[in-house]
């Protein structure tokens, strides 16, 4: 007897393990290697990107749950992602616990709570100005480009102002190379600012003006901005 045809997968029902609540191991909930939030930013200015952390916090959190074969309750949730703070970020977390368990009591309320914290919205005035600034001779090439497409990412501005800067911030010889490579119309901004920062990179190399940009290692990436965004709760995180 012909076995039964496999169903077709239809995105209204998609293919998962049916998962039972469970009960983690202690080596469930320690994740080696991965990162801690402490509420440290990556760039001064800039304010620490919780929002990437916590999407890489709930994408660790469901593949630790699949590993241990069942669903854990709210508070292993919860302890597991108390268990990745440390520094500041624990110590704000900690106080403020109580208050937001009374709230809600789930996992993702607590990283909304701490995303509404930690969501610093660069102003694009400001973000202009930190990107407009000369490549620090101590900056690699594609450290300073990391920056800029950082510093654009958590200000909203758009790909040909990350390629205007990526020539701009070049000392002048390399700019004037780099310009002749330039193309303001591709409709691939960031992809062209990539091959003129490779470009740069190798004009240097070849040249031997790989010192840096302009302004010499103490240009910009300094200021006092804070952690800021104290208030609403972000764009919000979904188990």
């Amino acid at each position: 007897m012909p076995p039964a045809p496999v169903p077709p997968y239809s995105p209204q029902q998609p293919w998962q393990p049916q998962l039972q609540p469970t009960t983690p191991k202690p080596r469930d909930l320690d994740w080696s290697g991965f990162p801690k939030f402490s509420g440290k930013e990556i760039y001064p200015g800039i304010g620490p990107d919780f929002m990437s952390w916590g999407q890489k916090f709930l994408t660790r959190l469901r593949a630790a749950q699949a590993m241990s074969r069942g669903n854990w309750t709210k508070d292993f949730r919860i302890m597991a992602f108390s268990g990745k703070l440390e520094g500041p970020a624990l110590a704000f977390y900690d106080k403020m616990q109580s208050m937001w368990m009374a709230e809600s009591g789930t996992g993702t309320h607590m990283l909304d709570r701490m995303l509404g914290f930690y969501s610093t919205k660069t102003p694009v005035t400001k973000a202009m100005e930190l990107m407009s600034e000369p490549k620090p001779a101590d900056k690699t090439w594609t450290e300073h480009f990391q920056y800029l497409v950082y510093v654009a990412e958590k200000s909203g501005c758009p790909d040909p102002f990350v390629l205007q800067c990526v020539c701009d911030s070049a000392t002048s010889d390399t700019k004037k190379a780099m310009l002749t490579k330039l193309d303001k119309d591709r409709p691939d901004a960031m992809r062209h600012a990539w091959e003129l920062v490779a470009f740069a990179i190798e004009y240097e190399s070849s040249t031997g003006r790989g010192a840096g940009g302009r302004g010499g290692g103490s240009g910009g990436r300094g200021g006092n901005g804070g952690r800021g965004g104290q208030g609403g709760r972000g764009q919000g995180f979904v188990a």
